[in-house]
């Protein structure tokens, strides 16, 4: 009788091995996906609103407006400035405004970067999502060319 239970509980205990190897392996396999996809993500920082009206007009000219988006660590504001010519982003500048030093690093990687997705572009089509890994101040860049295509309406 004692032989026939030890089979079953070296069974029992390969089974439970077995299964943590399992969930090991498909926790790691959909981290490594999620990775993937993230870094995807990062390199097409820019992507074209599709619902955006870009058949509007803007007077030319030097627009500037605050954004404000929501951080963890509370409200934070970038301060952007674009310059107008034929509805074209000829120039733009940025300025942190934020409370924190996690927000002031994350805003610091996105005025390193933007400039590039930003020159040269047709102000209706401006949607960044993601730049230098910073996508919440992507948000509040966002929200100040809504503000500026307001100011600069013709």
């Amino acid at each position: 009788m004692e032989n026939s239970k030890k089979p079953t509980k070296e069974i029992a205990a390969a089974i439970g091995v077995l299964a943590v190897v399992v969930i090991i392996v498909l926790t790691t396999s959909l981290t490594s996906r999620n990775k993937s996809n993230m870094a995807a993500s990062t390199t097409n920082p820019m992507v074209m609103a599709s619902a955006k009206q870009t058949n509007l007009s803007f007077k030319d000219g030097t627009y500037t407006a605050v954004g404000t988006y929501e951080s963890p660590g509370g409200q934070e504001s970038i301060m952007v400035s674009v310059t107008l010519k034929n509805n074209i982003v000829s120039d733009t500048s940025a300025k942190s405004g934020a409370n924190d030093d996690i927000a002031m690093a994350y805003q610091s990687q996105f005025i390193n970067g933007y400039k590039k997705q930003v020159i040269g572009k047709k102000i209706s089509s401006l949607n960044l999502t993601n730049v230098s890994g910073s996508s919440l101040t992507s948000q509040g860049f966002r929200d100040a060319i809504k503000q500026i295509e307001q100011k600069a309406q013709s």
